[in-house]
């Protein structure tokens, strides 16, 4: 396979970009531009350069930009300011697509409060998943009216639903952040590795069955243009006991780049070629 190309940028302001395109050749603007909000599956600036946007193969030209951050959650990308400054480049330029990772710090950073007791036997408490499902629901919903205002009112958005995350204690090489999953069940009694893979399984499992019903236009709760990658499955999973990389994993919740372009060859790079062609 072609070695992907890096094509992705990060500006700070919609005339910022601009200037960049300007700077680059005469016919940038004619060029394709995606959009990518998101998390640190998307950022460049992920400690140890793994990320999903840098394995993406597309035609010679293209352009992502890249308005994602390390750690941010729903309520970081979609609040007030974060949507402020994405509505500049929602009236300033016309994307192709807009690709979207997000929901999975808003779980991972709730998964202890989730459940219904502590111990290995407890379970996730319907009501509390509820909650956590429909504040999420709603920033995406704030996303969405804010696209629907501008140039890209129809510029279909694409979000992933991460991959089975194993709960052990793998921090980022080097050590800055993580582990994350792991140490809040561990504090919420469940110690059990069977019983902590159980958890966080279901929890994205039951994620993904959310995420689906705004995508499907018989749904009430149907976004229209909204579309999501079945990505959970695809990556082979880390084994429990290891502290470090191990299967499609570099940590506990990020993918090796291995494991990025995998999901990029299976899912984005076949999804975005049929946008740029019209599909």
């Amino acid at each position: 396979m072609a070695k992907p190309i890096r094509h992705v940028v990060s500006a700070t302001s919609a005339a910022d970009f601009a200037s960049m395109l300007g700077e680059t050749a005469p016919t940038a603007f004619d060029d394709p531009i995606f959009l990518a909000e998101g998390d640190s599956w998307f950022n460049k600036f992920y400690p140890v350069g793994a990320n999903l946007l840098d394995q993406l193969d597309l035609p010679k030209g293209c352009r992502i930009i890249d308005h994602s951050w390390s750690g941010d959650k729903t309520d970081d990308m979609f609040g007030r300011a974060r949507i402020a400054e994405v509505a500049q480049y929602l009236d300033a330029f016309s994307f192709k697509a807009i690709l979207l990772s997000a929901g999975g710090n808003d779980l991972i950073s709730q998964i202890g409060n989730l459940l219904t007791a502590t111990g290995n036997n407890a379970r996730l408490d319907d009501a509390k998943l509820e909650d956590a499902f429909r504040k999420i629901e709603t920033l995406l919903r704030t996303f969405a009216y804010a696209r629907s205002g501008t140039r890209n009112a129809e510029t279909r958005i694409f979000i992933h639903a991460y991959d089975f995350v194993t709960p052990r204690n793998a921090p980022v090489r080097s050590k800055i952040a993580g582990p994350w999953v792991y140490p809040r069940l561990k504090a919420a009694g469940v110690t059990d590795k069977a019983a902590q893979l159980r958890l966080v399984t279901e929890l994205l499992t039951r994620w993904l069955d959310r995420l689906t019903l705004l995508a499907l236009p018989d749904s009430p709760k149907y976004i229209p243009g909204f579309h999501v990658l079945l990505t959970q499955g695809l990556l082979e999973p880390a084994n429990a006991n290891d502290t470090g990389r191990s299967g499609d994993w570099e940590d506990e919740i990020h993918p090796t780049n291995a494991g990025y372009r995998l999901i990029a060859e299976r899912l984005y790079n076949p999804v975005m070629r049929a946008v740029l062609a019209g599909g």
